[in-house]
């Protein structure tokens, strides 16, 4: 049947049902009047017969979701129907998943101008919240499945949130490729590196360094490659999250390090920040996700982390800062100070402030130490204090600084401070074994 406007209504199941049993009432007049004489009907087609009348009875299943990662969260789209649903700011704790969700509908009247139409905390793994939210969806909009999608919904976010990283095989896998290395010899892909050293030591001028350099993909300091020899370069989008300057001093560094690289300045994702870095995560993540975000540049450790509170250890704070990195799913670099009891000691300090954690979570890291040279120059050495692979050799710096550049330049240090710090060389193995 057709309505007034040309589209086709729908069929009552009830009427469905009556249908079906019309078209086959000789049939089954046959079967009720003479129960003997139905054993010798086709058996196959009885059952197509009743299963013909169950579906027309029955409400159609739910669509499956189309599911896919957002961030930290997930959205549902349910292509059919056009409806939308998502969760964000997930949480699990005593066997049950919670969440902030958020449903939509296509935007076709006035009923719902922007499409929104439910937002609230909800527990996934409820049944009661599920009946709960549906009865109130059908109250908003009728004449659609509320309950059934939300079942398949919830189901798919549980098996997604439970099922844990892949099993793998390893020990024969060749080795590493060479494109382990978002910048060598600092930075490994998808790895975090920590740069540390005093107050005044250029750390957050090497990391602005290191953003022009993965920004566009050109050797801004001479050796810090971000593509093998010979290869075209290999640009990334950075993201810089900062709590101790400002944008316009990001700014500046970026343009003046990329002028002296002889680079258009780059355009690099910028945010400051004002609270820990898990307080923020979840809209950190989703922007990560969307810009596609592979260097994540933390300037300083300290108040990315946090404050601890009376009953926490200062391992609690690196806890939840290395924690939050692993699910951004970034190459990062964290920039950090040492312990007031650190500075002015003679020789690499080997730590920086705070937990011995905050180096057990790391991959890589360096100590920057640096000496005013003569005029516009500057000395610094950075000296690889810990890896879970090879040691990168001590890397001896010149920075050149203009009115509106800043130029690296491969150096040899003539600080008695910074040689102090070198270390110093290890004797010829093969020479230690002719002696014993």
């Amino acid at each position: 049947m057709t309505e007034p406007n040309g589209s086709k209504r729908k069929t009552p199941p009830k009427q469905k049902a009556l249908g079906v049993i019309a078209r086959h009432r000789t049939l089954l007049k046959q079967v009720i009047d003479n129960p003997e004489a139905a054993r010798n009907l086709d058996e196959g087609l009885l059952k197509n017969i009743q299963a013909e009348v169950i579906d027309s009875i029955s409400p159609p299943s739910p669509e499956p979701p189309e599911i896919s990662r957002v961030g930290l969260g997930y959205r549902a789209v349910f292509p059919m129907s056009g409806i939308e649903m998502g969760l964000e700011r997930i949480r699990e704790g005593r066997g049950e998943v919670h969440g902030e969700l958020y449903v939509s509908v296509p935007v076709s009247d006035n009923t719902f101008p922007d499409g929104h139409i439910f937002g609230a905390r909800f527990n996934v793994s409820s049944l009661a919240a599920r009946t709960s939210v549906g009865k109130y969806l059908s109250s908003r909009l009728k004449d659609v499945d509320w309950d059934g999608m939300l079942e398949r919904f919830c189901m798919e976010i549980l098996a997604a949130e439970r099922k844990g990283e892949d099993f793998q095989s390893v020990g024969a896998d060749p080795q590493e490729p060479p494109d382990r290395w978002l910048l060598r010899p600092i930075l490994l892909k998808g790895k975090t590196t920590i740069l540390f050293g005093p107050g005044g030591s250029w750390k957050s001028t090497i990391g602005a360094a290191v953003a022009v350099s993965v920004a566009t993909g050109a050797e801004v300091v001479p050796g810090w490659r971000t593509h093998e020899a010979g290869l075209p370069d290999r640009p990334a989008p950075v993201l810089i999250l900062d709590w101790e300057d400002g944008n316009a001093t990001w700014n500046r560094r970026l343009n003046w390090i990329a002028v002296g690289a002889k680079q258009l300045p780059p355009e690099v994702h910028y945010r400051h920040m004002s609270r820990p870095l898990v307080d923020d995560l979840e809209s950190i993540a989703k922007y990560v996700s969307d810009n596609k975000i592979e260097l994540l540049i933390v300037d300083s450790v300290g108040l990315a982390a946090g404050a601890q509170s009376a009953s926490e250890s200062p391992a609690d704070g690196a806890f939840r800062l290395f924690t939050a990195l692993r699910q951004l799913g970034t190459t990062n670099m964290l920039i950090d100070h040492v312990a007031g009891a650190e500075l002015g000691i003679r020789g690499p300090s080997n730590k920086p402030y705070g937990s011995v954690y905050k180096i057990n979570l790391a991959r890589s890291v360096f100590e920057v130490r640096s000496e005013k040279a003569s005029g516009n120059r500057c000395e610094v050495l950075l000296l690889h204090t810990k890896t879970n692979s090879a040691r990168v050799p001590p890397q001896q710096l010149l920075i050149v600084y203009g009115e509106v550049t800043i130029e690296f330049m491969q150096w040899a240090v003539t600080s008695p401070e910074l040689k102090r710090a070198l270390p110093k060389p290890r004797k010829d193995s093969h020479a230690e074994r002719s002696t014993t």
